[in-house]
């Protein structure tokens, strides 16, 4: 494999940009941005943190990428399940697989925290702007991809279900297993929202 001028081949760098970007990923959802070092990022990868440099020109590159990367990962999967299952048991099977992705990796939904906005903090406006994620016309695009007609307002339909995901968040309040609340209320206003 020919080596480019920086060091590592084009197939090099995308194979080791995934890699850095799957331990990004364990470690922002473990010990947020701060916290994770580009240091024991590389480490574990097998590469120098000289080497990151020529990957990334800095350590909110590498968060940039890796959150672009699990946003699509969302995306993509959510839509494989509602293709495998149209109507409201793919919607309904592939809400509670969202749900426990949310559950896993917190820095996706709560974006309001110390945190996430001393990640924010460190980018150009244009770069946040890149960044964001248009649930609203996502959710809207999944309500059509299962074949779902909706009973009330969709600014409402979305609501609703983004109230109920944000139940994710309630991990230390609720003394009742909150996947089975998730459930129960999904479930209970499924045929309410959906024709």
């Amino acid at each position: 494999m020919a080596k480019g001028p920086k060091g590592f081949s084009d197939e090099e760098k995308v194979e080791l940009r995934t890699k850095l970007c799957a331990e990004c990923e364990r470690s922002w959802a473990l010990h947020g941005y701060k916290k994770t070092s580009i240091g024991e990022l590389t480490a574990k990868i097998g590469i120098s943190t000289g080497s990151f440099y020529l990957l990334y020109s800095a350590k909110e590159d590498l968060f940039c990428d890796t959150l672009e990367r699990v946003q699509n990962r969302l995306k993509s999967k959510l839509q494989e399940i509602i293709n495998s299952e149209k109507g409201k048991t793919g919607f309904i099977s592939a809400m509670k697989w969202h749900f426990k992705e949310f559950d896993k990796s917190p820095f996706l939904y709560d974006l309001g925290t110390p945190d996430f906005l001393a990640f924010l903090n460190k980018l150009p406006k244009e770069r946040i702007e890149k960044l964001h994620f248009d649930s609203t016309t996502f959710f809207y695009d999944t309500i059509n991809l299962a074949g779902l007609r909706l009973k009330v307002e969709k600014e409402k339909a979305y609501a609703v279900i983004s109230s109920m995901l944000f139940i994710v968040t309630m991990k230390d309040k609720l003394t009742y297993d909150r996947f089975e609340v998730f459930e129960f209320l999904l479930n209970s206003t499924i045929d309410t929202i959906f024709e």
